[in-house]
């Protein structure tokens, strides 16, 4: 997702909220290789540089290094204020 790449992961937890539940993504249930087939079908290939577009910036803004930094700074700063 760092270079823009189209996450094609299993639904679970982690990739949930990696892939904002799937919008930034494409999701199928694990060990199930025709919800896999049947997913790949769904890629568009026109879309892939607008997906692209959104998934880097969605990384910088929520997964990123300096994002989880400032997010957890802005929880230590919750708690003390607390």
């Amino acid at each position: 997702m760092a270079c823009g790449c189209i996450p094609v992961v299993t639904n679970i937890p982690s990739f949930r909220k990696i892939t904002a539940n799937g919008s930034l993504g494409f999701l199928y249930q694990p060990g199930n290789a025709k919800d896999l087939f049947d997913v790949m079908q769904k890629i568009n290939p026109t879309e892939k540089e607008n997906r692209s577009r959104l998934i880097l910036t969605y990384f910088e803004n929520e997964l990123s290094f300096n994002a989880i930094a400032r997010q957890l700074y802005s929880n230590c700063q919750a708690l003390l204020e607390k």
